[in-house]
């Protein structure tokens, strides 16, 4: 699109660089220029905040506004909120120059910033802000003024010198230092002697520079309080009090981030600030350090302070050096910012398997959320954190718990020596890499846990009702997930909503975790790569206990299969599922056995199911021809089935509901037959009277009444039939039905 307006850098390594201003006036467009991704013009100088500034477009003109920057947006060497711009207008955010250029207007060729000279308003205040490209900003030293644009007159310059260092005090280790090239680009762009200005510049600098180190925050802050006090046995070498840029790496995919800061400082020059509104999360994480046989027992402090709104967190992060490694994370309890320095503390031991570990410092804005655009001037809440150590530690409740190849490691303890977070592991990696109680509506408030048991056999004792979140690493759950509980054995895949159960089953044979509850929880299970992530609700009062020996219960198991096998070969079919089944929902602590156990089950149950389908086929043939026989046989049949399956459960009740089925169909097919009966020898009864045959009449009455009422079973009917050859014997047979 057509532009009207265009930014262009004086300073830096963009000096010269031309940015259009693609914004729409008739709308009223903005223009936002800041460090971070997202801004209409990214500047990743060091003192330029996350979003400093913005040039708004109307009809009216132009207006350049601060938007809460730390450095500020100067304008004519003064701090402004906000400016109106005219062509060739100059301004600086932070120690970025910049000329405002009207493509109407015959805009000059770059050469400088274009003032007399630039002034800092309490040059002290200069932050160096985070780069955007880079995990921590490298301190540069403030700009020097401007040069006065004064023809000099001409002459031949000498050999500049390769570099020129000036002297400062020992706090100064960044001095300025003033290059051949610098004196080079000096003597293109300036008519003065080019040596004489960059010494004088040079100078005003480094007093510019030694003033801001010795005021620091302001009247009543010593010499002596600013001095950085080395911490014995401290593993982390670099940057722990961030006099340096190395040693950390900011975690820029959140909302805020760690800044160096003057103003945040404890000791030395700088530490580090986070500017949050509610719900931002700022996140920084020392380099790896490795760990030794000697220091698998660290524990980590930080100095805060800060804003009401604002908490802090303390973090271990525990790696290991292969590829594919689990990373092990476990926080502090929060710690509310106050306007005091407060020491933040975290002990934690290092899983077996893993060798490194990260100082990680989390800051959480708990305040009023960010009010977007139309802020009305709202200003983030602050939060100071300097002076980080590691250090080795010998805590007595850091000890590691091991039994044979397994171990539990408490990686979380706070000050007041609770446990956090447990992780356990087995042979040369962590299995269950985390293991913690959460409040209930949190995510990272840790319930402390009271550790008790040892022999493979740990009790963990949360000290309030809190969510259960445990981390089982893929090679565990890849190797089986299963539930115990009112459904029995359940096996599960990674990914599972809401199943009941007393015991969870993580892993198989030697790699076998259990994890019992003194009452039943609701587990839930969702997948994280290649690992899963498990949470329960769980109750004040309850224990959980995790077991990985398991010696006698396989012993127990390999009896019970035994057992299920010999019932199954004398024919007790039912007895051999029973047995099985007992020995999934008791001790399924045996990969091999619990196989037998699901392949046997099918296998009856196959069995089962076949002589169901034959046996209704069977029934299905008596219907056909109505022969009570027939059903009297069946029903034997479905009888027998049922016995040979008593206690099988599903397949003995499908028997029993087949035989009760049977036994109806062979009521109403003999109480058909018997009151079609009892209508023929009425008939004859009355025939009988009519020619006076009364000894026949009461012969015939006596077997009608044997009959007995309508539905009468299997015996009635063969009582019946005997009665009836009698009738037929007396001869008289063709005489009745002649008549």
């Amino acid at each position: 699109m057509d532009y009207q307006y265009a930014l262009r850098f004086e300073t830096g390594e963009r000096r010269g660089e031309v940015v259009p201003i693609l914004v729409d006036a008739a709308a009223g467009g903005v223009f936002t220029v800041g460090r971070r991704p997202g801004n209409s013009l990214q500047v990743t100088d060091g003192s330029v905040s996350g979003q400093h500034a913005e040039v708004a477009i109307s009809a009216a003109g132009v207006t350049l506004r601060d938007l809460g920057s730390t450095n500020g947006t100067l304008v004519g060497g003064q701090k402004v909120s906000e400016a109106p711009l005219q062509h060739l207008g100059q301004f600086a955010l932070g120690a970025v120059e910049f000329t405002l250029l009207d493509q109407r207007e015959d805009a000059p060729a770059p050469g400088g910033f274009g003032g007399d000279e630039l002034m800092l308003e309490d040059p002290d205040e200069l932050v160096l802000e985070e780069p955007a490209a880079a995990p921590m900003p490298t301190r540069r030293p403030a700009p020097a003024p401007a040069r006065t644009q004064t023809p000099a007159p001409a002459m031949t310059a000498a050999p500049a010198p390769a570099s020129l260092e000036l002297e400062m005090g020992e706090d100064e280790e960044d001095s300025l230092v003033i290059t051949a090239d610098d004196l080079a680009r000096s003597r293109k762009s300036s008519k003065l002697g080019p040596l004489l200005v960059v010494v004088l510049a040079a100078v005003g600098a480094g007093a510019w520079w030694w003033t801001g180190q010795k005021s620091g925050e302001g009247a009543g802050r010593s010499a002596a309080s600013l001095a950085v006090a080395a911490v014995p046995g401290n593993l982390i070498r670099t940057g722990y009090s961030f006099e340096k840029s190395e040693g950390w790496t900011v975690d820029e995919t959140l909302a805020a981030f760690w800044d160096p800061s003057r103003a945040a400082r404890r000791s030395g020059r700088n530490g580090i600030r986070a500017e949050l509104f509610g719900g931002d999360l700022a996140v920084i994480a020392s380099d790896p350090i490795r760990l030794t046989s000697a220091s698998r027992s660290v524990e980590a402090v930080a100095q805060v302070r800060g804003d009401a709104d604002t908490a802090a967190r303390l973090g271990l992060r525990f790696t290991g050096s292969g590829e594919g490694s689990p990373s092990v994370t476990v926080w502090s309890k929060a710690l509310a910012g106050s306007d005091d320095w407060s020491e933040l503390l975290l002990r934690g031991v290092a899983p077996r398997g893993l060798d490194r570990v990260s100082v990680v410092l989390r800051g959480e804005g708990r305040g009023a959320p960010s009010p977007g655009d139309d802020s009305g001037g709202a200003e983030p809440a602050s939060l100071d954190v300097d002076d980080v150590a590691l250090v080795p530690s010998d805590a007595a409740g850091l000890s590691l718990r091991e039994y044979e190849e397994w171990s539990m490691a408490v990686v979380g303890m706070d000050a007041g020596g609770e446990a956090l977070a447990v992780a356990f592991s087995a042979l040369d990696g962590p299995k269950v890499s985390s293991l913690r109680i959460h409040s209930t509506g949190t995510s990272h408030d840790c319930i402390a846990l009271a550790l008790a048991g040892d022999g493979g056999a740990w009790e963990l004792t949360p000290a309030e009702a809190g969510e259960l979140v445990l981390r089982a690493e893929g090679e565990l759950v890849s190797a089986g997930l299963a539930t115990l509980g009112a459904s029995g054995y359940v096996a599960h895949g990674t990914s599972f909503e809401l199943s009941e159960a007393r015991d969870l089953l993580l892993g198989a044979d030697s790699g076998l975790v259990r994890i019992s509850s003194s009452e039943p929880l609701r587990y839930s299970s969702k997948p994280s790569g290649d690992d899963a992530v498990l949470r329960a609700s769980v109750p004040a009062g309850v224990t959980l206990t995790v077991q990985v020996e398991f010696s006698d219960e396989r012993v127990q198991a390999e009896r019970l299969a035994l057992q299920a096998a010999e019932l199954r070969k004398r024919g007790n079919r039912g007895a051999a599922l029973s047995t099985w089944q007992t020995l999934l929902n008791t001790v399924p602590f045996d990969a091999r056995l619990v196989d037998r156990a699901i392949v046997a089950q099918a296998e009856l149950g196959a069995e089962a199911r076949a002589s169901l389908k034959e046996l209704l086929g069977e029934l299905e043939r008596a219907r056909y021809f109505g022969l009570s026989g027939l059903f009297e046989e069946k029903l034997g049949h479905a009888l027998a089935l049922a016995k040979e399956y008593e206690g099988s459960g599903e397949a003995e009740e499908q028997f029993l509901q087949l035989a009760g089925e049977i036994k109806t169909e062979l009521a109403g097919l003999l109480g058909d037959s018997d009151r079609y009966e009892r209508v023929r020898l009425e008939g004859i009864s009355t025939v009988l009277k009519n020619d006076g045959a009364l000894d026949l009449v009461k012969r015939v009455d006596d077997y009608a009444s044997d009959l007995g009422s309508p539905g009468a079973g299997a015996t009635g009917r063969a009582g019946a039939t005997g009665s009836a050859g009698d009738t037929e014997s007396a001869g008289n047979t063709g005489e009745v039905e002649q008549r």
